[in-house]
């Protein structure tokens, strides 16, 4: 034991060069062999009312669109499904290697959403491989068009289904008010059937007035129907409304050492060693 010491204590140089050199030279090999890059991009989110889209589903009037869509995105982004088709996307295109698949289920777990304005959105994510990142911005901005679209149609389809049906039924009635009325007015001949007139016959007044609402009922429901229909017909224009890539998906910074993320934990490994 005391003759380590001695050695220790002798050499004690070449010991301090030892334990100065290896944490950094592993320090050095593990910024420069395994860098991180981040890639970001930014959307431009236009009001779905000033063309007549009516509010998307799912959003609050009180938040701007860029913090709507950020909270719609994000929820996706925490979804088995969403996270698996984009995934599968991704890798579909061309990254076949085991190391190119687990970077990029790493980059889509890391993804970020933030608003710097009241229209303006960016999603930032970050990989081991410049190319990976890119691509899951890309297949994430394309996917996420994509749902906007099929979410609005089929929010659509629905209401377009609901009010048919409430139809179903309206127009008997309105139909039975009709015939009610006209029946009611062949049996009394000298009412006066000036709609601006006052009339003293109290049954046909209420028959009237009954014949007013069916008809405000049917015509309610057209309108919402139509409407629908037009929303689900329209519904592409989604892709060109918003969201706008205004930047497309890029490396934020490149070079040796990356997005400079690496030093971290390249000075946790010189500090382990």
């Amino acid at each position: 034991m005391f003759v380590y010491i001695e050695i220790l204590f002798r050499y004690w140089r070449r010991f301090l060069m030892l334990l100065l050199l290896l944490p950094l030279t592993i320090g050095v090999v593990t910024v420069v062999f395994f860098p991180t890059y981040k890639a970001t991009s930014q959307l431009w989110v236009e009001s779905f009312a000033d063309v007549g889209l009516g509010t998307p589903s799912g959003w609050n009037t009180y938040l701007t669109p860029s913090q709507n869509l950020a909270d719609t995105l994000t929820q996706l982004l925490s979804t088995r499904d969403f996270n698996d088709n984009l995934y599968n996307t991704v890798v579909a295109g061309g990254f076949t290697t085991r190391a190119q698949r687990d970077d990029v289920a790493a980059s889509i777990a890391g993804i970020t959403v933030a608003t710097p304005g009241t229209h303006l959105l960016a999603i930032t994510g970050g990989c081991d491989q410049r190319e990976v990142c890119v691509a899951v911005l890309s297949g994430l901005i394309d996917l996420f068009r994509e749902h906007q679209v099929k979410d609005e149609q089929n929010q659509a389809t629905l209401a377009i289904t609901f009010f048919t049906e409430q139809l179903t039924t309206a127009k008997p009635a309105l139909t039975a008010a009709q015939d009610a009325a006209e029946k009611y007015l062949a049996m009394h001949p000298n009412l006066r059937t000036d709609p601006n007139a006052t009339t003293n016959d109290f049954a046909y007044a209420r028959l009237l007035a009954d014949l007013r609402d069916k008809q405000s009922r049917v015509d309610d429901l057209n309108n919402r129907v139509a409407h629908d229909q037009y929303i689900a017909s329209a519904s592409q224009e989604v892709l060109k409304i918003g969201p706008l890539v205004v930047d497309p998906p890029v490396i934020a910074r490149s070079g040796l050492l990356g997005d400079g993320t690496s030093i971290r934990p390249a000075m946790f490994c010189a500090v382990g060693c």
